[in-house]
């Protein structure tokens, strides 16, 4: 099974254990979730998933598709931002920001380096950046469940 097809099993597998008898688990943090809960719920794999399998299709070109990848992102995070409340059960202003924000950062840790590739960077510049961009996923990921909105 190629990378692509692990992913979607695992992000279907989280999909359903999100489910629980027909009704969706609350993606909003609650005022008595722990840090791990809050970081469990504003991860993006659904939103990733759809990225990936984008990034997998277009791979198939052999011409440089860094700007229709960035603009599928940015097409992808509008329309989840607006379906949230329904698909993931999150109705929180913030915390949809939040969760797209998240998944900005997670595609610019992964393809950061796709998206700047017009900018002329030594070899070592480009480590620096790519160290920089698995940092900024690093700290983000670490800080943004301190920054959701807790539902009562």
């Amino acid at each position: 099974m190629n990378l692509l097809g692990v992913l979607c099993r695992n992000v279907l597998f989280l999909y359903l254990k999100l489910v629980i008898g027909g009704e969706m688990i609350e993606r909003d943090a609650k005022s008595d979730d722990v840090y791990a809960d809050k970081l469990v719920k504003i991860l993006p794999p659904e939103l990733t998933a759809v990225y990936f399998a984008l990034r997998s299709l277009a791979g198939a070109s052999s011409t440089d598709l860094s700007v229709p990848l960035l603009i599928s992102a940015i097409v992808l995070a509008i329309v989840f931002y607006f379906i949230s409340p329904k698909l993931i059960n999150m109705t929180l202003v913030r915390n949809r920001v939040l969760y797209v924000l998240t998944f900005f950062v997670w595609i610019f840790a992964i393809d950061g380096m796709a998206f700047v590739v017009d900018l002329d960077l030594s070899e070592n510049g480009k480590n620096v950046a790519r160290f920089g961009f698995s940092a900024l996923a690093a700290i983000w990921s670490f800080a943004v469940p301190y920054f959701m909105e807790k539902r009562d």
